[in-house]
């Protein structure tokens, strides 16, 4: 057994299954070629470059569901992950690309 793979399955010892499943399910979700080619068009269209955060706020649909989060939790969990960089003394400009179905939080 590669020894990475050692290492990750001694962390599930108490529930192996789920290290399983979580190999199995990453193995057939894997992109294939042409979506590979696609992502990476869609990197350099978006000129993503690292480091990049990433929010997914779902506010609409998920409102009936759970307590939602105001725009300002976000943006604490931002401000932390640059904090961190910053003392690292990284040199980077600070990119956020957001995700929602409710267009007016981009506003705030």
């Amino acid at each position: 057994m590669p020894s990475e793979l050692f290492y990750n399955a001694i962390n599930f010892k108490y529930k192996p299954i789920a290290w399983w499943i979580g190999l199995l399910s990453k193995y057939i979700v894997r992109p294939n070629d042409k979506f590979k080619q696609f992502i990476d068009q869609s990197r350099k269209k978006l000129r993503f470059q690292s480091p990049i955060v990433g929010l997914h706020i779902r506010h609409t649909d998920k409102k009936l569901e759970t307590r939602l989060f105001n725009i300002d939790k976000y943006i604490i969990k931002v401000k932390a992950f640059y904090d961190r960089l910053v003392s690292q003394k990284v040199n980077f400009k600070k990119r956020i690309f957001v995700v929602t179905d409710e267009p007016q939080l981009v506003d705030q």
